[in-house]
């Protein structure tokens, strides 16, 4: 499963570009197709719904469609950092803060029913946390840079150029990525 093509989808968003590892700009075929509130909402969703996942008690959540508490999934998934994120989509897309947390909420709502009903009965907190795992190259790949993510949810492995390479020696890097973050999880669990 394509995360990013399957959300896209789902919210009827232009298409997602990806960024160029060299330039740190998207690279766009047809320019001015994709809107930048969209290019900066679901990658960062996706990037956050990432790292929320690595705990099995919120890939629960996801698996249940709802967030512990009574706050937005935006600040769920992002927690103190949330006023922070919302703000630099807004800044990134040129639009208000309320705009940004109301897409970025809508773009979690959607990524999680696009996710509970590709499993179905099937679905497992496990299963959930796998899709992310698996598809965080490609989410990478689409984040804007000028976001800087990476710094504001404590994680400096996402604004890393090398995420956006693509190639034989980029695929495999990001294979031994994978294996890492699955040693690097099972560690964190056991503590």
């Amino acid at each position: 499963m394509n995360i990013i093509q399957e959300v896209q989808k789902a919210t009827g968003q232009a298409p997602v570009q990806k960024v160029d590892p060299n330039t740190q700009m998207t690279v766009t075929e047809n320019a001015g197709q994709s809107s930048a509130l969209s290019q900066a909402v679901i990658p960062t969703i996706l990037t956050g719904l990432y790292k929320y996942t690595r705990s099995e008690e919120n890939a629960q959540n996801i698996l249940r469609g709802n967030n512990s508490t009574n706050t937005t999934w935006t600040d769920e998934i992002f927690g103190a950092q949330s006023d922070e994120v919302v703000s630099h989509i807004a800044s990134y897309a040129h639009v208000s803060n309320d705009k940004a947390e109301a897409a970025m909420d809508d773009a979690a709502k959607t990524t999680i029913s696009v996710i509970n009903n590709a499993l179905g009965d099937k679905a497992t907190a496990a299963s959930i946390a796998d899709i992310f795992k698996d598809n965080r190259s490609e989410i990478l790949k689409h984040l804007p840079a000028e976001l800087q993510l990476g710094s504001l949810i404590n994680d400096n492995t996402v604004d890393d150029r090398s995420n956006k390479m693509e190639g034989p020696m980029s695929g495999l890097m990001h294979t031994f990525e994978k294996i890492f973050s699955d040693s690097d999880a099972n560690d964190s669990s056991k503590q």
